[in-house]
């Protein structure tokens, strides 16, 4: 510990017992989000859509992500064209 944060601790204490406060409840927020997308995901039975949660990651990257590094390499090897690339990027976001 520095001095700047035990001082940030001593003078500051009320602001930092809200920022964990606060903190907890956009966690709880943003749970209850994904648990009422999901419902409606369920609900009109999406198929083919990427929606990964961290268990279902591979490697620590998801399928959106893949999809969108395969399109790049290719610019970058000139095997596409930019105009094909931004096609294939607006194709994959808008598959989200």
């Amino acid at each position: 510990m520095t001095g700047t944060n035990v001082a940030a601790v001593i003078f500051f204490w009320p602001a930092m017992i809200g920022t964990y406060s606060n903190a907890n409840e956009a966690i709880a927020a943003a749970d209850t989000r994904k648990s009422n997308l999901m419902g409606l995901y369920n609900q009109k039975k999406c198929q083919d859509a990427d929606i990964s949660t961290t268990a279902e990651r591979t490697n620590g990257v998801s399928n959106f992500e893949r999809k969108l590094g395969e399109i790049k390499e290719m610019l970058d090897k000139k095997l596409i064209t930019q105009a094909e690339y931004d096609a294939q990027r607006k194709k994959i976001i808008a598959g989200l």
